[in-house]
């Protein structure tokens, strides 16, 4: 499910491949500020992701652990893992001398897809999402702070994820020890959406 939506992304990174340009590692917390899929739970956890820059774009492969803070999980932890795109709306330089800009901010969006690993105990016979694989489309924007020193940019982003999940078939999943049956009480259908804030380090071009 999730390799169809990702064709303009992995586009990208093909094209970055034999293009001039430069590599990029964030890294940071991601925290949920509203998440239907871990109603009661404290989603906060280590992001990394790696990627390529080519101009104002950056193809990007990331990783969030969302139960790091929260163990309450079944089936392992909960976790996600997507790619995305980046793209620099607006970059304005601080301050420029004869020689170099040596800060800039920027204002950027963002799209891109993802699976969530895991579930979130509800109770202790019920779990949240039932898939894992949990199939994720988003879209974001944030602004970075970031140094401007050729050929670097390194420095600080503060981001906002809207994430779009699809609603469980059923709403309840019995669980005894390590196997979990779906009760056909309600039906489900639609999407969850989620926000989360990341606040992370930016290291590279």
């Amino acid at each position: 499910m999730l390799f169809p939506m990702l064709r303009p992304v992995v586009l990208l990174l093909a094209l970055t491949a034999t293009a001039s340009a430069g590599e990029a590692l964030r890294f940071g917390v991601t925290t949920a500020l509203k998440d239907p899929d871990a109603t009661g739970h404290f989603e906060l956890g280590p992001m990394v992701g790696v990627g390529e820059r080519l101009g104002r774009f950056l193809g990007e492969l990331d990783y969030a652990y969302l139960s790091f803070i929260d163990p309450d999980t079944a089936g392992g932890e909960v976790q996600r893992v997507g790619l995305n795109l980046r793209f620099d709306v607006d970059r304005s330089f601080l301050a420029c001398t004869h020689y170099a800009c040596t800060r800039a901010t920027s204002f950027y969006v963002e799209a891109g897809a993802a699976e969530r690993f895991g579930h979130w105990f509800v109770d202790p016979s019920h779990v949240a999402p039932l898939r894992s694989p949990n199939p994720e489309a988003h879209i974001g924007l944030g602004l970075e702070w970031d140094n401007q020193i050729t050929p670097h940019r390194n420095g600080w982003q503060f981001g906002l994820r809207l994430a779009i999940t699809p609603k469980d078939s059923y709403y309840d999943a019995a669980c005894r020890g390590t196997t979990c049956m779906t009760s056909p009480q309600s039906q489900g259908g639609g999407t969850n959406a989620s926000v989360f804030v990341e606040w992370m380090y930016l290291l590279g071009n």
